[in-house]
């Protein structure tokens, strides 16, 4: 286990999150409640919309159909202690106990906080969706797109990812047991996961960062490697669904696709983490992962049915980099 005196605290972790990230935009009655009443709309249309686009139709028959959890619109601190709270249930012990380690993981939380604008989190009941509502408003207007056509477009990568979990029953158990397992092995190697956390806090705040790879010995670094494959898989096909849906439905579809490259590549949450493993060249997650969906559906409309089937099937990192390789595993 984690061999720490105290367990990690997420309920403390969540509100000091809470109390450290910038509320962002703070609306009055009226506008809040058009802002929360319009994400509520755009989720509902995103479901069907990402469903079609991401083509999950075939994979939630053989699921069952599992009934859609809630949908929250959230603020930032709302967020926040959501996210802390998912954390815990994921990896649970294999967090660093301590005050200290509480407080890092509350100022990582603080500064993702400004950057995340939705969420799926399959670690609470059946699943949730979350969507945090000042984020999308002024992240929308800084890259100057249409409030509603963003608005949608981020609740169909969120709702691609609710199906990819509900297609997949196995999977939050599946990344829960990886991720834990990874943890724990670096606990027992004797490896400061409070360093580690200070690390990541150093890279969102834009300081030195000692990448997590270089930390890990062959079996860990395999471990991290079929993560961040997973992570490469699900956020690509969230990304393909967006693009997918057709513009007479979101009509600026190829403008906020534009608007949000040129933000990722000039830095966010995901571009930090990656270079915080180590991997942003071999896992960026989102490009490589959307690569690897489109070239597999080439090969076949349904070819990506399987990955959802057990984890076996999932891609490793070497095949989301040789889609070829995946196909030739998985396919007949």
């Amino acid at each position: 286990m984690s061999g720490h005196a105290d367990a990690f605290d997420a309920d403390r972790a969540g509100r000091w999150a809470a109390r450290l990230i910038p509320p962002g935009h703070i609306p009055d009655r009226d506008e809040a409640a058009g802002l929360v009443e319009g994400l509520h709309r755009a989720a509902d249309r995103a479901r069907p919309l990402a469903e079609h686009a991401a083509r999950m139709g075939p994979a939630l028959d053989t699921a069952g159909r599992p009934e859609p959890g809630p949908v929250l619109v959230v603020d930032r601190a709302g967020w926040a202690r959501a996210a802390a709270q998912s954390m815990v249930a994921m990896v649970g012990p294999a967090l660093p106990g301590g005050r200290s380690a509480t407080a890092q993981l509350a100022v990582a939380l603080a500064v993702l906080g400004t950057r995340v604008l939705g969420q799926f989190d399959p670690y609470h009941g059946d699943g949730r969706l979350l969507l945090v509502a000042p984020s999308i408003l002024e992240i929308g207007r800084a890259m100057d797109v249409d409030h509603d056509d963003f608005a949608l477009w981020v609740a169909v990568h969120e709702q691609t990812h609710a199906l990819q979990f509900a297609a997949a029953p196995w999977l939050a158990g599946h990344l829960s047991s990886e991720a834990t397992g990874l943890m724990e092995s670096l606990a027992g190697a004797g490896t400061d996961l409070s360093a580690v956390l200070g690390s990541a806090v150093r890279a969102l705040r834009g300081g030195d960062d000692v990448p997590m790879a270089a930390m890990l010995d062959d079996e860990q670094r395999e471990g991290l490697d079929r993560v961040t494959a997973t992570m490469a898989l699900l956020e690509g096909h969230a990304d393909v669904a967006m693009d997918a849906v057709p513009a007479t439905v979101i009509r600026s579809r190829r403008r906020l696709r534009e608007k949000m490259a040129a933000r990722r590549s000039a830095g966010g949450a995901q571009r930090v983490l990656r270079r915080l493993m180590g991997m942003e060249a071999k896992h960026a997650q989102y490009r490589d992962g959307a690569v690897f969906v489109r070239e597999v559906r080439r090969a076949a409309p349904d070819a990506l049915d399987v990955a959802w089937t057990e984890p076996a099937a999932l891609p490793t990192g070497a095949e989301i980099a040789d889609p070829a390789a995946w196909l030739r595993r998985t396919r007949p």
